[in-house]
């Protein structure tokens, strides 16, 4: 395995909609040579809360998709997470976006989003993918 990437909801949207050729790419990509994509739960909660009826059906495949990992918000990741946008002094960040700064800081992946700025509020160590 050659390391990976976080994606927030951003990304998780980019990918179902199919509107972002970077996105359709970097799933192409992350197949093709083992990348792990990891998804936090609460990123794909927010993607399937904000998502339009086409996306849906996109939005169970890449649950399923074989470089996808969701991650779980269990208690020790609720606590890191929270404790994470507290310390910032964001507590009012969303929380996909705070477990997605917490997932890359753990592993030491970047983070793909639309909103960098969002993801750099909670913590100026994680490394960054805009999406174009």
């Amino acid at each position: 395995m050659i390391g990976g990437r976080v994606l927030d909801s951003t990304a998780v949207r980019a990918i179902a909609s199919g509107e972002s050729e970077y996105a359709a790419a970097l799933l192409a990509v992350a197949t093709e040579m083992g990348i792990t994509l990891a998804v936090p739960a609460t990123a794909l909660e927010e993607a399937w809360r904000w998502s339009t009826p086409s996306e849906r059906p996109w939005l169970e495949l890449l649950a399923q998709a074989s470089p996808v990992v969701v991650i779980d918000l269990d208690a020790a990741a609720a606590r890191k997470t929270g404790l994470l946008a507290s310390d910032a002094g964001q507590p009012q960040s969303e929380p996909a976006t705070a477990q997605s700064v917490a997932v890359a800081l753990q592993r030491d992946w970047p983070v793909v989003t639309r909103y960098p700025d969002a993801v750099l509020l909670l913590s100026s160590k994680v490394r960054t993918e805009t999406i174009p």
